[in-house]
């Protein structure tokens, strides 16, 4: 069975965004604007996947709309489908039990997910965050307080 997703280019606060979803919400969100990139991304994680414009799909563009416009908590209800390993899967959604307005330290997350020694894993796992604002990693510092 072919995946069908639903993608939008639009203007927001930061500059052009692109996000795409699929059955299961969320798929993709690009910071960048790069279009290509976010398809060729969903090419290798949905083999034959087929690709449509969408003007909001999934009410994300909507959301993020309200997100830029200052409801921070806009993006919480979104569902999310980040693919990765379990292991990922683990750290990126439990990025979203980072309050609005709080961080928590790398060491933080990794004993959140019970991987207290696993800082480093969770720290890469962070930077590979394929829905950046909706799953929170800029919410995420170093243990001294520093952006790493």
């Amino acid at each position: 069975m072919t995946t069908k997703l639903s993608l939008a280019t639009f203007s927001s606060a930061i500059g052009p965004l692109v996000v795409a979803v699929g059955p299961e919400g969320l798929v993709r969100l690009d910071l960048k604007g790069d279009r290509a990139q976010v398809e060729h991304d969903l090419a290798r994680r949905f083999e034959g996947c087929e690709l449509r414009e969408a003007r909001d799909p999934g009410g994300a563009v909507a959301a993020l709309r309200r997100y830029f416009a200052g409801e921070l908590e806009a993006l919480d209800a979104l569902p999310v489908d980040p693919g990765g390993t379990e292991f990922q899967r683990l750290v990126w959604l439990t990025l979203r039990q980072i309050p609005a307005g709080t961080t928590w330290s790398y060491a933080q997350l990794a004993g959140a997910v019970n991987r207290p020694k696993a800082v480093r894993a969770v720290g890469a796992t962070n930077g590979r965050n394929p829905l950046p604002l909706v799953l929170p990693c800029h919410r995420v510092i170093g243990s001294d307080g520093s952006l790493v």
